[in-house]
């Protein structure tokens, strides 16, 4: 894999520097208790955690070009490399 640290691009390693842990806890408990069955279902959430963390910087989001900056570090990110990360880690505790 070519890219950034081992990630895809700058862009998923960053997100994944800030978010994997808080997600992978919270796929964790998911996990646990039934909620979460396969690598499409961490995606899922690991792609709300970032519009959480999105819709908490908002005041951000309207001015110009920080708004397309933001739209297009999101698109830039691999999701599926996210929750494969994650999901490996959870399946196997």
């Amino acid at each position: 894999m070519s890219g950034y640290n081992g990630w895809a691009n700058w862009e998923t390693w960053n997100f994944a520097l800030w978010h994997i842990d808080q997600i992978q806890e919270i796929a964790q408990e998911e996990y646990m208790s039934g909620n979460l069955n396969d690598v499409r279902a961490v995606s899922k959430l690991a792609q709300e955690h970032w519009h959480n963390v999105r819709d908490n910087t908002a005041e951000f989001q309207d001015v110009g070009w920080v708004g397309d900056v933001v739209d297009g570090y999101e698109s830039s990110i691999n999701w599926q490399e996210i929750a494969e990360h994650i999901w490996d880690d959870v399946a196997q505790q």
